[in-house]
């Protein structure tokens, strides 16, 4: 992706169609701090990376309502087991495209992302109630990962995996943030830092490294809305959607990993 694309990140978008000229995608990006307006097809090289996806919400945005499942259950499922619910997922391309393919592994059944110097990713525009359900657990695990990059520039913003939530801060698409837990390079010396290419709209935190083992599920359980109030300074009452993403465009390099169940429950744990 361009360096001025990469900046729009990504921009998880309610549909809204925008045509225009790569400059003028760039300075919306720019504007919006990786949150860029997603288009159905061969974006400019935007910043998928730095927003991860970012939805631009529209104030005619149809949102889906798993209320009366959860009220059972206790769990808001995004992708449940054998990836039911992967039909209520979107691609966005950002930089020609990540291949996404439902896979078996021994007896789980996946989401493998493979990427060889793309970038694309995969959302699904739920509205949660972080109330209700403040906790997100997902399941992820790398089978090739990229060579050392400086995950804080802009020509190392590559993550092999990386799983993000967005939430809104009002209706105008600059006003979109997203919380990139992602899959690291290194071994970061930092908890957490700004997206170099949304530096006031997205953040990055490292939750696997490099020293992390390949081929090996791991688990993720995360108290989102503790995380936005730590890490974007402010507390949300909901979310507007959740994405993945694997993308290796900045760096031209290639990675592969898999995704497996992702959902929200009503369980209170500690960041």
């Amino acid at each position: 992706m361009s360096t001025d694309d990469r900046g729009i990140g990504s921009v998880l978008v309610c549909y809204v169609q925008t045509l225009c000229s790569r400059n003028t995608m760039s300075k919306i990006k720019q504007i919006m701090n990786g949150v860029e307006p997603m288009r159905s097809s061969s974006k400019p090289r935007s910043g998928p990376r730095a927003l991860g996806l970012v939805f631009i919400l529209a104030g005619a945005c149809a949102w889906t309502t798993l209320a009366v499942q959860a009220a059972k259950t206790g769990s808001q499922f995004l992708l449940g087991p054998d990836l039911a619910g992967i039909e209520r997922w979107e691609e966005k391309s950002f930089e020609g495209n990540t291949r996404y393919q439902k896979v078996s592994l021994g007896d789980k059944t996946a989401l493998q992302a493979t990427s060889e110097d793309s970038a694309s990713g995969m959302f699904r525009k739920q509205r949660i109630d972080l109330n209700a359900f403040p906790t997100l657990t997902w399941q992820w695990r790398l089978e090739k990962g990229l060579s050392d990059l400086n995950e804080e520039s802009k020509a190392g913003d590559d993550f092999a995996a990386r799983v993000y939530v967005v939430v809104s801060d009002g209706w105008f698409f600059w006003q979109t943030r997203t919380l990139n837990y992602v899959w690291s390079s290194r071994v970061p010396d930092k908890q957490s830092w700004p997206n170099p290419y949304a530096p006031d709209n997205a953040v990055m935190l490292p939750l696997r490294t490099r020293r992390d083992a390949k081929g090996v599920w791991y688990s993720e359980v995360r108290n989102v809305q503790q995380d936005l109030k730590r890490y974007l300074g402010k507390h949300y009452d909901e979310i507007e959607a959740v994405a993945i993403m694997t993308d290796t465009d900045d760096s031209g390099g290639s990675a592969t990993a898999y995704y497996g169940d992702i959902y929200f429950t009503q369980e209170n744990v500690s960041p």
